[in-house]
């Protein structure tokens, strides 16, 4: 499997293609394309006061989980 990133135009049409009704597919790829844009991808110190340690990548995570590198 590999990600391939779709537009949000792109999206909304494949979810209607699946059936959703074209204002609930409009809002759920704005929702995503609001969480992809980039805001939310730096680490706080949040999981460091709460965990004790650092923060780690999605890709370290992923690793470790399933054995690959990151």
């Amino acid at each position: 499997m590999v990600y391939e990133p779709v537009s949000e135009a792109a999206y909304a049409e494949l979810l209607t293609g699946f059936g959703f009704p074209a204002g609930e597919a409009a809002w759920l790829s704005a929702l995503f394309a609001t969480l992809l844009d980039g805001h939310n991808s730096s680490a706080t110190d949040g999981v460091k006061r709460v965990l004790g340690r650092e923060p780690r990548s999605f890709a370290a995570f992923a690793a470790e989980a399933w054995g690959g590198e990151a």
